[in-house]
């Protein structure tokens, strides 16, 4: 039997990926597990490697923390376990890259190639069950906003194109590739663009209204993976799931 660690294997992608592996070693920052120190000193046949600091915002401010963990946490990763297949979570950030933590996610794919049996995985702003409200993404704000009819703000004026993709989708993916001899960088989308005011549409059912801010320095206008992925639930089943969750998550 095949021996599993996921990085980040309490965060939002991680804990959808452990139902598909539930006997997975995790290691997690919110269990006092820095990945920049020692790790496991045990060989694993898989590790999914996706402890990250995200939140472009929160990166700008604290950007010498956001190349610590996702630069050196990553290599410390690759060298720790070099006989293990390893994926690694990149992102579309790096297609354009604007902000610290996209530059740290191109350190990551080109980091791939210090490792025999690796393969980087760009993923496109992924949604779903168990991303909180807290963490800054935008779905779990626009899912807020209609659930408590609250004003609703966005940055830009919604012509936004982004490829969302589903959380469900994304995992089950991840298994392919992970069984894969797939080694350097791929793309792991939904493969359609969807603007972001029919995105909010999507949620909403309608277009509500919509208070339009500046653009940001970080925000990027377009992405969209080149490759689309094998959709096992795809974006409407997998808003409707997302809906539920957050109902239920936030008693609403």
């Amino acid at each position: 039997m095949e021996t599993t660690l996921i990085t980040g294997g309490t965060g939002f992608i991680g804990t959808n990926l452990r139902k598909l592996y539930p006997d997975a070693d995790i290691l997690d920052k919110s269990q006092g597990q820095d990945i920049c120190d020692k790790l496991p000193d045990k060989p694993y046949d898989q590790i999914f490697h996706l402890a990250a600091k995200h939140h472009i915002p929160t990166c700008e401010k604290e950007a010498e923390e956001c190349i610590r963990v996702n630069c050196w946490g990553t290599i410390n990763i690759l060298k720790s376990y070099p006989n293990a297949r390893i994926i690694l979570a990149a992102s579309s950030s790096s297609n354009e890259i604007k902000s610290v933590y996209g530059l740290t996610k191109a350190f990551v794919e080109n980091a791939s190639q210090l490792h025999k049996n690796c393969l980087a995985v760009k993923f496109y702003n992924v949604f779903g069950e168990h991303q909180k409200l807290e963490g800054g993404a935008v779905t779990p704000k626009l899912i807020w906003h209609m659930l408590t009819k609250t004003p609703l703000e966005i940055n830009g004026d919604g012509t936004q194109a982004r490829d969302f993709t589903y959380v469900g989708d994304l995992v089950e993916n991840l298994r392919l590739l992970m069984e894969s001899n797939q080694c350097g960088v791929t793309h792991l989308g939904h493969g359609e663009t969807i603007l972001l005011n029919h995105y909010i549409e999507l949620i909403y059912g309608e277009m509500p209204e919509v208070k339009n801010n500046p653009i940001q320095s970080f925000d990027i206008l377009r992405s969209e993976s080149p490759i689309q992925c094998k959709r096992f639930y795809g974006r409407e089943e997998g808003m409707r799931r997302t809906i539920e969750w957050f109902k239920k998550e936030y008693n609403l």
